[in-house]
């Protein structure tokens, strides 16, 4: 059974592209689900290597929006399931990956239209569960309602482009699942707050033994207080003057 916790002290960091799984653990199953009005279904699996923009490349964590027709709006969560064979509870371990996309998988491509080829400004929340390893279209409903998630970290995606590398400590995350005999740990990232437009994609999602960005980015809560600090200071300025 899964539990909601709540973790703290997690780092996370963006660095230049470069991530070649170099201290890798094991390489996460990646796919995106979209929940449309009347459907669940993927913009990316492992079963189909199609490349156009309507197709589904494999191995995408695409997070945000799709708006088609008016009302018609899919909610996107990108998801990451890691083989816990062989890895050793109490080692260190990071969630990495990077950025594909300042955008979603619908591209900016004539004749698609519309699209969802431009960014949302927000927070993604990190999440984990306990998965099978395995990509089925039964179970990926499941995975994209499921509510008792470990929460592991939010960031704000303000900051970010393509290329960059974010590493998150899931050491104790990946303990825990050890511990409490998952056979996979699953991760999900999604919008939250849900936005309505704009997508982020993200690939190269791994387990490694060492933090593989550098410096340290703002998290999505300390993010957004420095925009209302330089509100404010912007606001006491013209009064002033």
């Amino acid at each position: 059974m899964n539990r909601l916790i709540t973790i703290g002290g997690f780092s996370a960091a963006i660095a230049l592209s470069g991530y070649g799984h170099a201290a890798l653990i094991t390489e996460g199953l990646t796919y995106t689900v979209a929940s449309a009005p009347s459907e669940i279904h993927t913009h990316s699996d492992p079963s189909c290597c199609d490349s156009s923009p309507f197709g589904n490349p494999p191995d995408k964590a695409e997070v945000g929006a799709f708006s088609g027709e008016p009302g018609f709006v899919e909610e996107i969560r990108g998801f990451s399931e890691f083989d816990l064979t062989g890895v050793t509870s109490g080692s260190p371990a990071y969630l990495t990956f990077d950025v594909y996309n300042d955008g979603g998988l619908f591209l900016d491509v004539a004749p698609v239209v519309p699209n969802n080829d431009f960014p949302f400004f927000g927070p993604i929340t990190i999440e984990a569960f306990e998965a099978d390893g395995n990509f089925t279209f039964s179970d990926v409903t499941d995975n994209f309602f499921i509510a008792t998630s470990i929460v592991i970290d939010t960031f704000d995606t303000s900051p970010l482009s393509v290329g960059d590398i974010l590493s998150f400590d899931v050491q104790s995350v990946v303990s825990d699942a050890i511990d409490n005999g998952w056979s996979a740990l699953g991760v999900r990232l999604r919008a939250d707050p849900v936005v309505l437009s704009g997508a982020w994609t993200f690939d190269q999602l791994g387990l490694t033994t060492t933090d593989e960005s550098t410096g340290v980015p703002l998290p999505a809560t300390f993010a957004f207080l420095l925009i209302g600090v330089a509100a404010m200071g912007a606001s006491r300025k013209q009064m002033l003057t």
